[in-house]
């Protein structure tokens, strides 16, 4: 019996000095995958924080986030309701997305499935909903990504203890030293705060969210509905309209082009396309943070180089970039872009003559100086597009 008890107590002092198994960024990745799939839906208040590219200042969008997961939804992964410091809401219940805007008291109804989720999507308010909550499996591709180096560590943070989810992504030309922190707090196993960072031809990204006050499950479809008709009840409510195909497409070909003026960078001196009369222009509408826009640049040098001898005039027109802190960034975003024809900076009022409306837009205007061609942004095509129109002109 003696010898009985005495294994019994080994046994139990083995056992109590089993050592804990240590987390790994995997196994720390799976338990939060987990703990958010065990809910269906999730509220919390937020500050989302960003420094883009090529801006020094930052910009703080402060709301209240609520999500409703539904495995079946393609654009969001579930319905959303973001009620943000800019004095409105918007709301998605899977079909419309509604822009409530509490300035106006007017509800605009869009159809989510025509392309118009970038009522939420297109604004800086998407980044309260970038919490790996609707799209879980999304965040548990970190695990497999052969691009990602994983790391974990313990830290505190305003008295609580966090792991620290760290990922570095292999460098991507043209973006590189990318990486991305979700700190996890262990008690409740959720994220309370994400980090990331990214660099781009010398400048660098910064974005940061803060998130307090997580509930679960306490947000349904019918409360987020009863909220939106108790706003119908006082609210004008406006069916989104599209455009006509008259108004968003450019100048028709054949059209005389609308008179502008502008400054060169970097003297300011000023120009205007009657300096140009009886010459073939290719105008490039364009800004600087613009990726789209970057890509073309060597394509748009490419055409000036090749019908420089038949007196072809390509201009830069930038209707975005004309202040001092934008200023002092071109020196190094000409070099690194190689970026070899004229800048123009252009009132917002000459795009709006020229009907652009997305960038990079191009026209090019013949000898009489009419329009001869126009498209909108940047794919592979573009520049040969581009050489056969130069050569109908010369």
């Amino acid at each position: 019996m003696k010898t009985f008890i005495t294994s019994l107590l080994i046994s139990l002092l083995l056992v109590g000095c089993k050592p804990e198994v240590e987390p790994t960024p995997e196994s720390v990745i799976n338990d939060l995958s987990e703990e958010y799939a065990k809910h269906q839906s999730i509220k919390y208040d937020i500050q989302y924080q960003m420094k883009y590219f090529d801006h020094l200042d930052t910009n703080l969008v402060i709301g209240t986030a609520e999500m409703i997961r539904d495995t079946n939804d393609t654009l969001l992964g579930g319905a959303v309701w973001i009620s943000a410091d800019d004095s409105a809401d918007r709301y998605y219940d899977l079909n419309y997305v509604y822009f409530i805007d509490h300035r106006k008291d007017t509800i605009t109804r869009y159809n989510a499935h025509d392309n118009k989720i970038y009522v939420i999507t297109g604004s800086n308010v998407s980044g309260l909903i970038k919490v790996p909550f609707l799209k879980i499996e999304k965040f548990k591709k970190l695990i497999i990504d052969t691009t990602v180096t994983l790391s974990l560590l313990d830290t505190n943070l305003n008295a609580k203890e966090f792991s620290k989810l760290y990922a570095a992504w292999d460098d991507d030309e043209p973006f590189y030293d990318m990486w991305k922190s979700y700190y996890i707090e262990k008690t409740n196993n959720a994220v309370e705060r994400i980090e990331f960072s990214a660099g781009f031809q010398n400048q660098t990204q910064y974005n940061s969210w803060k998130i307090s006050n997580t509930e679960f499950d306490k947000v349904t479809l019918e409360l987020l509905n009863k909220r939106l008709e108790k706003y119908k009840e006082t609210y004008v409510v406006i069916d989104y309209v599209e455009p006509s195909r008259e108004e968003v497409k450019p100048l028709e070909n054949g059209t005389k082009a609308p008179h502008f003026s502008g400054v060169f960078y970097p003297n300011d001196d000023s120009v205007h396309l009657s300096d140009y009369a009886g010459k073939v222009v290719l105008i490039d509408f364009w800004y600087k943070s613009c990726y789209p826009c970057i890509q073309a640049i060597p394509h748009i040098s490419a055409i000036k180089d090749k019908y420089a001898e038949n007196g072809l005039v390509v201009l830069g027109l930038n209707p975005m970039d004309n202040n001092e802190e934008q200023r002092q960034q071109f020196p190094d975003f000409i070099e690194i872009n190689k970026l070899d024809y004229p800048i123009v900076f252009i009132d917002r009022s000459v795009s709006k003559s020229f009907k652009v409306r997305g960038y990079p837009t191009f026209y090019v205007i013949d000898k009489e100086g009419n329009i001869a061609y126009s498209s909108v942004g940047y794919g592979e095509g573009t520049e040969a597009v581009l050489d056969s129109v130069m050569v109908s002109l010369f």
